[in-house]
């Protein structure tokens, strides 16, 4: 099954093209924003895109961020920094007495 892309701003327009010539198209569009993932005493920025399309389950993330969020989370439960650091901002929280 041929797949074109056909690019325009701010929409992308996927087109597929069967055997039968019938011809599907579904816009969508993204937008980036910020996840914040708490672990612990530790906490990260990740930056995704969110997809928006016309059908119900929109917004929603892609399969690659969804495994970038997971790994960061498994690493914040770990303590590896160094891995939460190539996707994103790492803080550390610490308690405010009062």
């Amino acid at each position: 099954m041929p797949l074109w892309i056909h690019w325009t701003l701010p929409r992308v327009t996927w087109r597929w093209v069967t055997a039968a010539t019938r011809l599907c198209v579904v816009d969508f569009m993204t937008r980036k924003i910020t996840k914040l993932i708490h672990e612990g005493k530790y906490a990260a920025e990740i930056p995704v895109e969110l997809i928006e399309d016309e059908t119900g389950w929109s917004p929603y993330l892609s399969l690659d961020d969804v495994e970038k969020l997971e790994a960061v989370r498994d690493a914040l439960e770990r303590g590896d920094l160094a891995t939460d650091a190539k996707y994103g901002r790492v803080y550390e929280l610490l308690p405010v007495t009062t």
